[in-house]
């Protein structure tokens, strides 16, 4: 599978954290996923954030892409994921954007793995 700062070791982060809040289904993801500007408003500083679709989810969790997805699109599954889980109380406080640091130094290591 390769370890944690390669593509394949964040792609695997990427389906504990789908596992870890709840396994929300694709179509939940995306539609969270349209409504984050009006639930995290301080989402702004990030231009462009893509909305999900379930096949590029699909595509992404079950490694069928070359590729390592945008960083946007990173932030996007993250924050949808744990909205879900605060939504569900598998999450009982909302960390709000706090994570994002976190994931997109991950992203940016897997990254550098995949382009050497």
């Amino acid at each position: 599978m390769g370890g944690p700062d390669t593509a394949a070791g964040f792609i695997a982060r990427l389906r504990d954290f789908h596992l870890e809040c709840g396994e929300p289904s694709y179509q939940t993801l995306v539609d969270i996923s349209e409504q984050l500007p009006d639930l995290y408003p301080d989402l702004l500083q990030w231009r462009d954030l893509p909305t999900l679709s379930r096949s590029t989810i699909s595509d992404v969790l079950n490694r069928k892409r070359v590729n390592l997805p945008s960083a946007a699109w990173v932030v996007v599954f993250v924050l949808s994921c744990q909205r879900r889980a605060l939504e569900t109380c598998v999450l009982m406080d909302d960390p709000g954007l706090s994570v994002l640091p976190k994931w997109v130094e991950l992203w940016q290591q897997a990254r550098v793995a995949e382009r050497s």
